[in-house]
């Protein structure tokens, strides 16, 4: 259809994708007899097997899909010109891997922390799974998707009575936000971190509860809004442990990192929001907290409630995860992981001034910078809006215990060739550097009475 724009309907389906025609605006039916006219508003029996995912026409469109009335509302000519808006400022998805020949390069970017997408007793589990529950859930959980896998090692994880599983981490996070505050309605109030997932605004942007914005890891700032409002008001807090874009923990008064502070929402009364991918290697997103708070997102949210639960075989690759990292191999991977990131953090210091978190500023420059390193074997995606803000381009580099030192040192020497090639200025060393050679000092590496040395004579040299 060339003078058509088309949405996409979702539902629960038992035949998979499948397409689904309206017959309004469209030619009539071939099944049908050849005098009938179209009805508007209904669907057509031609490929609605499955009700799995149909398009539709929106309402509007000229009745001849050849030839499109002049006055007819320009929805490609929209969608174009948005587009177009995307790529002026770099921020457009490209193919960049996929060449001719196709070529491996090193992946540098991924959020497959400890490689546990590819552990053989992941693997084996996952095709276990496949083999004696199928490829599909079958149903929503509410109704025929909760399989033997569904069990209670999340909620063991976290020592709370019950968790939740979701389709992704957005859904959870969006859902739970959300339904927990119209529950608590009325009067409940948010109090979000200014750095909080865009899943996490979601969710608290369409509860409809009035929220406070506290500044991206304050919590003074956290303290002093919540001691404005009224001790019977119920509240949510809502933070991230680790923010994925700048890295630091939460310093939060939460209970999460420290003794929880007077008039705080505990973390132990509230729910715990991990997720299945990075750390696990799969999919997925849940929430684990008190019978009643699980049993009452069961209940009413729909981001739970009205979607196909997640594929046995996901299920059963991210329970052997699970038994791995619980294990001595996974506190060897999770030091591995930490060893690896802080030898990069020495080395990426030391040739391009900069962290794993390297910031540029402008979309365009990050973006050459990436297929710059791309060009060298090393994929590190640049970090455009509105994944961060205008100002704010970055490459997150996240380094796994399956890369070499071999590897990491080659990749900052190809960053920081890169950026000299590119003409992108330069800052003086992050933290203190060496009063002789300036060069910056490794801190973490050294001894107590190595740190106090180097800063002296670091102070010394500058003052």
């Amino acid at each position: 259809s060339r003078g058509g724009f088309w949405v996409p309907i979702l539902g629960p389906g038992f035949l998979g994708p499948v397409w689904a025609l309206s017959v309004l605006g469209a030619p009539p039916d071939p099944i049908s007899p050849p005098e009938e006219p179209s009805r508007a508003g209904l669907l057509g029996t031609r490929g609605f097997l499955g009700c799995g995912f149909g398009l539709c026409p929106v309402l509007g469109l000229p009745p001849d899909p050849i030839s499109p009335a002049e006055d007819a509302f320009p929805y490609e000519a929209l969608l174009g010109a948005r587009l177009a808006g995307l790529r002026r400022f770099a921020r457009y998805p490209r193919d960049a891997l996929l060449g001719t020949p196709p070529r491996l390069v090193q992946l540098w970017c991924s959020n497959d922390y400890l490689g546990m997408s590819r552990h053989p007793e992941v693997l084996r589990a996952a095709r276990a799974a496949l083999v004696a529950h199928g490829l599909g859930a079958g149903g929503t959980r509410n109704i025929a998707g909760t399989a033997p896998l569904h069990g209670r090692a999340l909620a063991r994880l976290h020592r709370q009575p019950r968790a939740l599983l979701f389709s992704s981490c957005f859904a959870a996070n969006d859902t739970a936000l959300a339904t927990l505050a119209r529950l608590l309605l009325p009067g409940c109030q948010f109090f979000s971190d200014a750095g909080n997932h865009a899943s996490m605004v979601q969710g608290i942007v369409r509860s409809g509860a009035p929220k406070q914005i506290f500044r991206h890891n304050d919590p003074r700032h956290l303290d002093e809004l919540l001691g404005r409002s009224p001790p019977g008001v119920p509240k949510i807090v809502a933070f991230e442990s680790v923010h994925s874009m700048d890295g630091p923990p939460k310093r939060t008064p939460q209970g999460l990192y420290g003794p929880p502070s007077p008039g705080e929402i505990a973390t132990r009364r509230g729910p715990w929001r991990p997720g299945q991918g990075k750390a696990l290697g799969a999919v997925g997103g849940y929430i684990a907290g008190s019978a009643a708070l699980v049993d009452a997102v069961r209940s009413f949210g729909p981001g739970f409630i009205f979607t196909t639960a997640l594929p046995p075989a996901v299920l059963g690759g991210a329970l052997a995860a699970l038994r791995v990292l619980g294990g001595p191999e996974g506190g060897a991977l999770r030091r591995s992981h930490q060893r690896n990131a802080k030898h990069l953090r020495v080395l990426l210091r030391s040739t391009a001034a900069c962290l794993h978190i390297v910031p540029v500023g402008d979309p365009l420059a990050a973006t050459r910078l990436s297929r710059a390193l791309l060009e060298r074997g090393m994929f590190v995606q640049a970090i455009n809006p509105p994944t961060v803000p205008r100002g704010g381009e970055l490459l997150c580099i996240a380094p796994t215990p399956q890369h070499s030192p071999e590897m990491m040192e080659r990749l900052a020497e190809a960053l920081s060739e890169c950026w000299g090639a590119l003409g992108l200025p330069r800052d003086s060393p992050l933290g203190p550097a060496c009063a002789s050679c300036q060069r910056p000092l490794h801190l973490s590496l050294m001894s107590a009475w190595e740190r106090q040395h180097f800063l002296q004579g670091a102070i010394a040299g500058t003052a």
